[in-house]
């Protein structure tokens, strides 16, 4: 169990996690599966020792393991296609994930026409409509379109890719906050 897990880290790492919170294994099954390996994620809430710890490596059942600074996945809200939210939390219209129009994608009337990333045909739509929120997506010139003509949760996606990158620039440790002297 996890709990278990959590003794023996804390057990073998004796005064080096005192502020191990949780442990939470990445695929959902302990290190008893029959894999090979696997992917443990610790929390603990003091930076220092997060950073010894993927400074020195952390010791699991007797074996020294190799440790990095987790980073969460990127967070995309469903409902807007924005980042760094989700749906739930999101204060914003619903934009279409086929149009990129003010709409669910249920009530899309472009199905059947290629997809346009809602992220990147915004700032298209900005510049040639900087007066006014109300434009129709569908007045934009083929040319422009194909900058955009890929879903908004696409890897091809240029907006998507500019926050991935953004998330693996992260420092390796965490910041220190000393108060100065």
């Amino acid at each position: 169990s996890n709990r278990t897990h959590l003794e023996s880290l804390m057990g073998d790492n004796s005064g080096l996690l005192d502020s191990l919170q949780r442990v939470i294994w990445s695929n959902q099954t302990s290190i008893d599966a029959k894999k090979s390996h696997s992917s443990i994620i610790i929390h603990l809430t003091k930076p220092t020792e997060a950073n010894l710890a993927i400074r020195n490596k952390v010791s699991f059942k007797g074996e020294l393991l190799r440790t990095e600074r987790s980073y969460c996945r990127i967070l995309q809200c469903h409902q807007c296609l924005d980042f760094g939210h989700v749906a739930r939390t999101c204060p914003n219209d619903t934009l279409c994930t086929h149009c990129g129009g003010s709409h669910a994608f249920m009530d899309c009337d472009s199905r059947n026409n290629p997809l346009t990333c809602a992220n990147c045909l915004q700032p298209i739509l900005d510049e040639l409509f900087p007066d006014t929120d109300n434009y129709d997506p569908s007045h934009i010139s083929a040319e422009l379109r194909k900058r955009c003509n890929h879903s908004a949760f696409s890897s091809s996606c240029p907006i998507c890719h500019a926050h991935a990158n953004s998330m693996k620039s992260r420092p390796k440790f965490f910041k220190l906050n000393f108060p100065h002297v």
